[in-house]
């Protein structure tokens, strides 16, 4: 795996981690830091797509290698739901439209929390489970 796209993992990861905790409180300083975090994520993203790298992204890599793949597993299923919020951004405009035009909108989301909460935690478990395959059970080429 190249150093970028497992920087890129390693900051989905990380920043998972922390804005996780963050969003289940009501107060509005949490909610105020979760977004920070996602302004970070956001920059620190595109300086990554631009072929740079951080210091600290390498050094979390090497001296945590076992732990970094963990996170590096939160991260990809991270980046697989924001399929998810562009195709919930795509459909607040749709139902925005509707309202302009007096029209009513069923969104196709109606109703699917819950299956969109049980694919999440699936993706996760088996994101953490291949992450144990490659901790402990691969073999060493």
């Amino acid at each position: 795996m190249n150093n970028t796209f497992k920087q890129i993992l390693l900051l989905g990861g990380i920043c998972d981690l922390v804005a996780i905790p963050l969003n289940m409180s009501a107060h509005p300083f949490f909610s105020y830091l979760s977004t920070g975090i996602s302004i970070f994520w956001f920059s620190a993203f595109i300086v990554l797509l631009m072929n740079k790298s951080f210091a600290w992204l390498e050094k979390i890599d090497k001296f945590f290698p076992k732990s970094s793949i963990y996170i590096m597993s939160f991260g990809a299923v991270n980046y697989l739901f924001l399929l998810v919020a562009f195709y919930g951004i795509y459909d607040g405009y749709q139902a925005a439209a509707a309202e302009l035009n007096h029209m009513e909108y069923h969104s196709q989301l109606e109703g699917m929390a819950e299956y969109i909460i049980f694919v999440y935690i699936v993706l996760v478990l088996l994101a953490l489970s291949y992450a144990t395959y490659i901790n402990f059970f691969r073999k060493k080429s």
